[in-house]
């Protein structure tokens, strides 16, 4: 798989998902990929990516890891709904249709284990610790006791969301051929359409928050939203060099 254009990508998010014009975010996303360019956009990461999952156990192994993964940010964005002030009712929402997606991607992945590794050597007892895990859709904000998120605490976590979930898009298209390659022809068209659904789904995650960073930086944040999203960025990139070096990606 050749390189993928960040930049390119986000901007097509946008604009699949119709979001408003994003001028400042845009800038942003175009300065912190070319100063960060990001690992997991490299062809070599794609290549190194691919090779691992063809290993059955590595792909099963990453399957149910990102099916945790999927449930664990469900949860965290149901807490962070709970820190926004009460006069952000609008973003409170929008999070949590996020938390729900979330919880629906996290049995996805394990149908798409079963599709493509039904011998996976797990036992029953995980089988069944794994789906007692699983948040149930639609997802409700959690109650919090502590004091409402500033507007640079939310800049920050919607910053990080924003990030993982354009890296999240482009490691699922990294890891379509792969999927594909494993199914049975029976499977394939199913399996293809559910990867399609995950990727639509990233990309309108992409797009909202985008629009939200946006939106801040329009009220007089630019300079603290393009700070903090660069620092994130480059964060994500270690984190990321970290995972490849452990043999740990996630989706």
């Amino acid at each position: 798989m050749a390189a993928v254009n960040v930049f390119s990508e986000v901007a097509a998010a946008l604009s699949v998902h119709g979001a408003a014009p994003c001028p400042n975010y845009m800038t942003t996303v175009e300065r912190a990929n070319g100063m960060f360019p990001p690992p997991y956009a490299d062809e070599q990461y794609a290549a190194d990516y691919q090779r691992q999952a063809c290993d059955p156990f590595w792909l099963s192994s990453c399957l149910v890891a990102n099916a945790v993964k999927e449930a664990d940010g469900a949860r965290k964005l149901s807490v962070f709904a709970g820190r926004i002030p009460s006069n952000r009712s609008d973003l409170a929402d929008a999070i949590i249709r996020h938390a729900s997606d979330e919880a629906k991607h996290a049995r996805v992945f394990l149908q798409l284990l079963n599709a493509v590794s039904p011998d996976a050597e797990l036992s029953s007892r995980l089988k069944s610790d794994i789906q007692a895990y699983l948040p149930s859709p639609p997802i409700t904000v959690a109650v919090c006791d502590r004091p409402p998120y500033t507007v640079e605490q939310m800049v920050d976590d919607i910053s990080q969301i924003n990030i993982g979930e354009i890296r999240t898009r482009i490691n699922q298209l990294i890891l379509r051929p792969v999927l594909l390659a494993h199914a049975s022809a029976e499977q394939e068209m199913r399996i293809q359409q559910v990867i399609d659904n995950l990727l639509r789904d990233e990309q309108r995650h992409i797009a909202y928050t985008g629009e939200i960073l946006e939106s801040f930086s329009q009220q007089g944040y630019n300079a603290f939203v393009d700070h903090i999203y660069l620092v994130r960025f480059c964060r994500f990139n270690e984190r990321t060099i970290r995972e490849l070096n452990g043999s740990g990606v996630d989706l």
